[in-house]
């Protein structure tokens, strides 16, 4: 079961709407909406968390199986592709690992302003670790 399918349930169960989780969760709604249409299949874990703290479920009770958070991907397909992905870095090419194919399809995911302040982060941390 996909994230968006579990937290559609859990609201269900729970008798709330997106908007109550908005609320409790701290979420911001188009974040929230992603998710819940699918278009966010892999959310960051401290979205995840919010969300879980808000529908007062487990830790890590949204992350396992399919549609989960970065740290893991069980999905066959998900697998598969990541034992394909091969990127040209350089001239060269170059196999994604599991984190670093998760790390892009969240970036892809992620609203144009969030990209920005990523790749700013990003980069500062590039540079401090290069002594920049």
């Amino acid at each position: 079961m996909s994230i968006s399918e579990k937290i559609k349930e859990e609201l269900k169960k729970q008798g709330l709407k997106p908007a109550d989780l908005v609320r409790l969760s701290g979420v911001p709604q188009g974040r929230l909406s992603q998710i819940l249409s699918g278009k966010t299949k892999y959310p960051r874990i401290d979205t995840i968390s919010k969300l879980e703290a808000a529908l007062s479920l487990p830790s890590g009770s949204l992350q396992d199986g399919e549609g989960l958070g970065h740290t893991q991907a069980t999905d066959p397909d998900i697998n598969l592709l990541i034992k394909e992905a091969l990127v040209k870095y350089d001239g060269k090419e170059v196999t994604l690992t599991q984190d670093e194919f998760i790390l892009l399809c969240t970036f892809r995911d992620m609203p144009d302003d969030e990209k920005k302040d990523f790749l700013s982060v990003a980069h500062d941390l590039w540079a401090q670790a290069k002594g920049l």
